[in-house]
């Protein structure tokens, strides 16, 4: 599967009662079929595939921390919580990240450059959410010779995710989640 971050959209769906303002827009293919789109905000995101919903709902922040809750809009169920820390020293957020009737899952940075210049811009990024079962591997490359065209956090990077249970859209969305946090949170290295 692909993706292509898009430029920032206004997501609003009257029918699920979910708008989300200024968010980070995700078009989901594969096989150059659009498959599926994933919305990212500063407090909420959405994701969408075939008839899948997940949202992604910030639950509170204390100083460094940040808990957010995974739910199943067909159901209202919550699936899942996420706990984020920017505490610390590694190039990964420490990221808590547990789903329903699954073992918890580990997010690893194995690597993650960035390079802007008055002539270009250079992003690389190759990350890793997994447990015993399961994985998602999401990687970009990304590299124009038009370094003032986008702001910093809102490049339209172009990548690859890579799973190894496609049909786990849940892991997916989390996925892709966690990749912008980081991305966000160090657009430079």
């Amino acid at each position: 599967m692909q993706f292509k971050k898009e430029t920032i959209k206004n997501y609003r769906n009257s029918d699920l009662d979910i708008s989300i303002e200024r968010c980070q827009h995700y078009i989901l293919s594969d096989n150059r079929k659009i498959v599926g789109h994933f919305y990212c905000g500063s407090d909420n995101s959405i994701g969408v595939l075939n008839d899948t919903y997940l949202v992604i709902n910030k639950l509170r922040t204390y100083s460094f921390n940040r808990q957010y809750e995974v739910r199943n809009v067909h159901n209202n169920a919550i699936v899942g919580d996420i706990a984020i820390s920017d505490f610390t020293f590694s190039k990964s957020l420490q990221v808590s990240l547990d789903i329903i009737h699954q073992e918890a899952y580990t997010w690893k940075v194995m690597e993650s450059v960035s390079e802007w210049s008055i002539f270009s811009v250079f992003s690389r990024f190759y990350g890793r959410l997994f447990n015993e079962t399961e994985d998602i591997v999401i990687h970009w490359n990304y590299k124009s010779e038009q370094p003032y065209k986008h702001r910093r956090d809102e490049i339209p990077i172009e990548g690859d995710l890579q799973m190894t249970n496609p049909s786990n859209h849940f892991l997916l969305f989390a996925g892709l989640f966690l990749a912008e946090r980081q991305f966000q949170r160090y657009p430079v290295d």
